[in-house]
């Protein structure tokens, strides 16, 4: 998110919130959260934030992937389904886009 030199919407500012909270939630159950459609919530959140409100969401699943496979012995399947990833397929192809490795290797890594 790059534009964050002004006060964030608050509407804005409470999905955030609850992706960081419920990683798996839909864009659909935000814009119901935030009393938005979810296509004002998308046009919203890109002229608040500079980002698409997809992006931050799936950066944040990395991100919290990244911490409970460091921290948990959770299955990967489960941290998955946890993130909302109905398949751990996806999971794995997102988290190595982004962390160019997989789940697997980059627990074995990183334990904590």
């Amino acid at each position: 998110m790059e534009k964050q030199h002004h006060q964030l919407d608050s509407r804005i500012q409470t999905a955030i919130q609850i992706i960081q909270r419920e990683p798996a939630s839909s864009l659909r159950g935000l814009a119901i959260a935030v009393g938005l459609s979810v296509s004002r919530l998308e046009h919203l959140f890109k002229k608040e934030t500079g980002s698409r409100i997809r992006d931050v969401r799936d950066e944040i699943r990395i991100q919290v992937g990244a911490y409970l496979l460091r921290a948990t012995e959770k299955p990967i399947k489960e941290i998955a389904w946890f993130l909302g990833y109905k398949y751990t397929a996806n999971f794995s192809r997102a988290f190595y886009r982004r962390v160019h490795e997989s789940p697997y290797k980059y627990r074995r890594d990183n334990r904590k």
